[in-house]
């Protein structure tokens, strides 16, 4: 629990570079990345070897790969991406700073936001919810027995995509958004 924030950090920089898009699907060589990136020689490779060693990137001689997990999650244009999940948690993290402050004012303090800027943040949150929110209704609905046929109500539905997996699941079912 006390270091996990360090591989979180790693994933959100990496989604925030967009260091898998430019790596590509095929990988590339060492200077190749770093040049891509504009990191220091001698750090940047350590960060690959560290990469390496988390399982997000593979290695082959001299070139590096993304690996199956981060080309299913931290590919941008993935279907099972969740850029988005990520870019969000950047947000709360920051967020979480203030913690202290919280615990000793009691109060949350909130920057003042322009209507478009709140609406930008609205739709950070469905967008990250709706990314993780895809990843997670197929586990759930392939633990949950239905009958032939009926119909769901989802309450709070957010962007509708649990709704959608059980639908598409059980296609003789109707729901309720």
């Amino acid at each position: 629990l006390l270091t996990g924030y360090r591989i979180s950090s790693i994933i959100v920089l990496l989604s925030r570079t967009g260091f898998f898009d430019k790596l590509g699907t095929s990988g590339a060589t060492c200077q190749i990345i770093l040049d891509k990136m504009g990191w220091d020689s001698k750090t940047g490779f350590r960060f690959l070897e560290c990469l390496t060693a988390l399982g997000l990137l593979g290695r082959y001689q001299d070139t590096y790969f993304p690996t199956t997990f981060s080309l299913k999650f931290l590919l941008a244009d993935s279907p099972s991406s969740q850029q988005k999940s990520l870019n969000f948690e950047e947000q709360l993290m920051k967020r979480w700073q203030n913690l202290e402050e919280v615990l000793t004012t009691g109060k949350i303090s909130q920057p003042d936001k322009s209507q478009a800027e709140y609406k930008n943040a609205l739709k950070s949150f469905i967008d990250a919810m709706h990314d993780a929110a895809t990843q997670r209704a197929a586990e759930l609905w392939a633990s949950f027995s239905t009958k032939e046929c009926g119909t769901i109500l989802d309450i709070g539905s957010g962007s509708g995509a649990y709704l959608v997996s059980f639908l598409e699941q059980n296609p003789s079912w109707q729901g309720i958004f």
